[in-house]
């Protein structure tokens, strides 16, 4: 029987062009989702992808530069693409040393605005120009997130989080990543997915639908669910609604 594909992330530029992570790979359809089409990126595993507008977007991704030796060890470089015809065609942007552990992996990409871009992986990467040059950006408590950070993201130019796949804990910033804090959610179960509506509201999924209005210092359960009842929280922002899904999906009004 053949394996299913995963899809990871989707996301509409208008009502008939969207985009969706399969797998490793990229899918545009230009018909509403009626039909898809295969981005093909040689030899690279996609990761991330984002999109600012209708034309300017990035993905991040690695290519695999040695064959795993006996012991399994295998050597990565990452790669971080932009677009700027709507995906017609990628620009590398930025490639990692070959071999490096911190240039070896992007997990994560999130665009502000079509200069302001982060990249989130071992490493973790800005550019002010749209991609011309890339900075390196430390962040002491990093090391403080369990497993692998894998998410960035920015409620606005000043607030945005980073979180990892496992644990509880993320770290937030209130001045557009010129310092960051350690945030940690409701529970030591960890979580599946944050968003921040502003740099005080924030909503979280795990073991049910959580809400905080001090910025994530404290948090209060708004619904009940079990640890696969919500996984996945979003922020409509045209219609000020929260939605929530996993096993059960929830549509849930911001006032």
């Amino acid at each position: 029987m053949p394996r299913q594909a995963i899809i990871k992330d989707v996301q509409f530029i208008s009502g008939t062009v969207g985009w969706l992570l399969e797998d490793d790979y990229l899918l545009r359809t230009q018909d509403g989702g009626k039909s898809w089409q295969k981005k093909a990126f040689k030899d690279t595993d996609i990761n991330s992808f984002i999109f600012i507008d209708d034309k300017s977007g990035w993905c991040v991704a690695q290519r695999q530069i040695t064959p795993a030796t006996p012991d399994g060890e295998e050597r990565f470089q990452g790669l971080i693409y932009a677009t700027d015809d709507g995906g017609d065609t990628w620009e590398l942007q930025f490639a990692g040393k070959p071999g490096d552990l911190y240039s070896s992996r992007f997990e994560g990409v999130f665009a502000i605005s079509t200069r302001t871009v982060w990249v989130v992986g071992y490493d973790l990467l800005h550019t002010k120009d749209g991609g011309k040059t890339w900075k390196q950006v430390w962040v002491d408590k990093r090391d403080e997130l369990y497993g692998r950070n894998n998410r960035i993201e920015f409620a606005d130019e000043n607030t945005g989080w980073i979180t990892a796949n496992q644990g509880g804990l993320y770290l937030l910033t209130n001045d557009g990543g010129r310092s960051w804090e350690l945030r940690s959610g409701p529970h030591s179960e960890g979580f599946y997915d944050l968003i921040y509506i502003s740099s005080s509201e924030a909503y979280l999924v795990g073991g049910g639908i959580y809400k905080s209005s001090d910025g994530g210092k404290s948090w209060n359960k708004i619904i009940e669910g079990d640890n696969s009842s919500y996984m996945d929280v979003n922020h409509l922002k045209t219609n000020n609604l929260l939605t929530a899904g996993g096993s059960k999906f929830v549509i849930y009004p911001l006032n």
